[in-house]
């Protein structure tokens, strides 16, 4: 349902009939739902005194109750969220602020809680579904980081097909350790808020607390769903994650799961449901299932999905952001792949493409390769100018404690598992993979044009 003129964004939530049950928790403490909704109330009506409808309300704050009572409060003001990260380079951070009408820190939210019990909540606003809710950025791997902003019926067109897709309900409890400048921390919120599920929110990942939380060792930690990049995922199961019992949906997501990672994690119970999605789909488009093998998912309910000529996939719907899409509403992804039976398998991305020899070559596809070896921890494959072949394929390998370089014994294997014109000339031996703080391989420039 898109909201009519006559109601609220947050008429959308169900944190009220939750009434006493904990509703949203972290590290500090936890509200019942009652408790949740007089927040939202308070920091309404506190923003409605600094900022008009549509304004942006920059939000620099720990995940947390007050984070997700400072955003349930800004769109039942009318008002426009912008998640901030302390640790974005000065430049980006100064330019983002400087679009926001209201800068909320942790300072503002005690002003805001000070008068808790005589804040009556904010005045009545009209909030039409193509109004503009959450803006949020593009991880910039593979070029500057981008505005996306979703509107009001996109989000909860996502948040109802996600929690559908997740079996997300009221008896639900989603740990979300996930940064909430991300579209998967910030979907995950968005879908309990929207189902009336609980939520526990960490201001930062740490391995040890996850693995505590999931396998039960913390009173009232009866956690059924959980958001992990594949980093995460490994770090908790180095910590002892095993069996969870209360687990129902692992989702992974931001970057692609290694094939070994994922056979350690369900032999140790876990259940793994890879999804992929982006920025401009809050986080979602298609979800594998439990028994899946791995790279391939449905399409969540209400999209629709395209394979061009070049195999790059195109999603319509309602949940794609409105500043992402042309006319057609047609959104496109830049991820290579396929769509069968029903089904989406990617293989690369389209940017990244090498072409060899007049053949493409996807990185990806070589890269998860490449760590299917035994010795080979991580990978990175690019391409090389070259008179002859226009690119040249080469990789970076990061190589197990006491493992020396054998090109040729990776190219022999690989020649099992890839086409001649995949298999990279040359290898080099390297410490590290660079990574963005998700997961993702940064294929970017370091030069200062790709700040935002």
């Amino acid at each position: 349902m898109v909201p009519d003129a006559q109601s609220s964004f947050y008429d959308l939530y169900a944190l009220r009939s939750r009434g006493g049950s904990p509703t949203i928790t972290d590290p500090a403490g936890s509200w019942s739902g009652e408790e949740a909704y007089v927040h939202s109330l308070a920091a309404a009506g506190f923003l409605s005194g600094l900022a008009r409808p549509r304004d942006r309300v920059a939000l620099e704050l720990p995940s947390g109750r007050d984070w997700v009572a400072f955003a349930t409060g800004s769109w039942l003001a009318g008002l426009v969220v912008v998640p901030i990260d302390s640790r974005w380079p000065r430049s980006r951070r100064e330019r983002v602020l400087s679009s926001c009408a209201v800068h909320i820190t942790e300072l503002e939210v005690g002003r805001a809680w000070s008068d808790l019990d005589v804040l009556g909540g904010p005045p009545a606003r009209v909030v039409a579904g193509e109004d503009p809710a959450l803006v949020l950025f593009t991880s910039g791997t593979t070029g500057p980081p981008k505005e996306v902003v979703h509107s009001t019926a996109s989000l909860e067109a996502q948040a109802t097909a996600g929690a559908l897709a997740t079996g997300l309900g009221p008896n639900s409890m989603w740990l979300i350790p996930m940064p909430l400048t991300h579209a998967g921390g910030i979907g995950a919120v968005v879908r309990c808020l929207c189902a009336g599920s609980a939520m526990t929110l960490l201001p930062k990942f740490d391995a040890q607390e996850c693995a505590a939380l999931l396998q039960g060792r913390e009173q009232g930690s009866a956690i059924t769903h959980v958001s992990f990049v594949p980093t995460m995922l490994g770090r908790a199961l180095a910590a002892g994650l095993s069996d969870p019992p209360t687990l129902e949906v692992a989702l992974i997501g931001g970057a692609p799961l290694d094939p070994a990672l994922r056979r350690e994690a369900v032999s140790k119970g876990i259940p793994v449901r890879e999804s992929w999605g982006m920025t401009e789909t809050l986080g979602l488009i298609s979800l594998a299932g439990i028994s899946d093998d791995g790279g391939s998912g449905l399409l969540l309910e209400g999209l629709e999905l395209r394979v061009g000529t070049d195999s790059e996939l195109s999603v319509r719907g309602a949940m794609i952001a409105p500043s992402a899409i042309g006319k057609d509403k047609w959104l496109h992804t830049g991820d290579v792949g396929s769509f069968v039976d029903g089904r989406v398998r990617i293989t690369g991305r389209l940017g990244s493409m090498i072409i060899s020899g007049g053949e493409n070559v996807s990185p990806d596809a070589v890269e998860a390769a490449l760590r299917e070896l035994d010795g080979v921890m991580d990978a990175l494959v690019y391409g090389v100018s070259d008179p002859e072949w226009g690119q040249r394929v080469e990789a970076d390998v990061v190589l197990s404690a006491g493992r020396s370089l054998d090109a040729e014994g990776i190219i022999q294997s690989l020649s099992l598992v890839l086409s001649p014109w995949e298999i990279p000339k040359s290898f080099s031996a390297v410490d590290e993979i660079q990574r963005d703080q998700l997961g993702k391989i940064d294929r970017s420039s370091d030069d200062t044009s790709s700040e935002l």
